[in-house]
C-alpha cells in the first residue's frame, strides 16, 4: 500500500509543471502523466505476485459419478396425495368448494413427502375450477390459488 501512495505522491510532483504550462498543454500532459502513473501502480502491484503455474490434470483421471438420491419419498408423497385427494372431496361435498389451503390445513405432508405435489389432487376430470384467491398459508401467502368445485355430471 505504501508503494501505491508513493507513485501516486511522485506523480502529483511530476504534473505541477505540466499544469502550470497553460491550460490546453496541461490537460495533454496530466492525461499522459496519469497513464503512466497507472501504468507504474499496476505494474508495482502486480510484479511482485508470484507467477502462475497451471497444473495439468492427469491422464487416468477416475471419473466421479453423481448419483443423486431423491429428495423426497416419491412412495409416501403419492400416499399423502391420495389421502389429500378425498379431503379435498369431504371439504367439497360439506362446503361446495376447496381451496389447496383448506386441504393443506387439514392434510398438511407429513415429513419426506413434497409438499408441491398437492396440486395434483385437482388433476383429472372431476374439478372444475370456479374461482381463484388470494392464499393466506405462510409460505405461500398472496399467491393465486384456484377456488376447485366437484364437477356436476350432466345426464343426457
Amino acid at each position: 500500500m505504501t508503494d501505491i501512495l508513493t507513485y501516486w505522491s511522485l506523480c502529483a510532483v511530476a504534473l505541477a509543471p505540466a499544469v502550470a504550462a497553460g491550460a490546453i498543454a496541461g490537460r495533454v500532459a496530466v492525461r499522459r502523466e496519469r497513464r503512466r502513473c497507472a501504468s507504474l501502480m499496476l505494474e508495482a502491484i502486480y510484479s511482485k505476485r508470484p507467477p502462475v503455474t497451471l497444473l495439468e490434470a492427469p491422464t487416468s483421471v477416475v471419473e466421479i459419478v453423481r448419483v443423486e438420491e431423491p429428495k423426497f419419498d416419491t412412495g409416501l408423497t403419492e400416499a399423502w396425495v391420495e389421502q389429500a385427494r378425498s379431503v379435498a372431496e369431504r371439504i367439497a361435498a360439506e362446503t361446495g368448494h376447496v381451496t389447496v389451503d383448506d386441504v393443506w390445513r387439514e392434510c398438511p405432508p407429513p415429513d419426506g413427502a413434497d409438499g408441491r405435489r398437492l396440486g395434483n389432487v385437482f388433476l383429472g376430470q372431476g374439478w372444475e375450477k370456479i374461482d381463484e384467491v388470494l392464499s393466506v398459508r405462510g409460505r405461500n401467502a398472496a399467491r393465486r390459488i384456484g377456488v376447485w368445485a366437484m364437477r356436476v355430471e350432466e345426464a343426457a
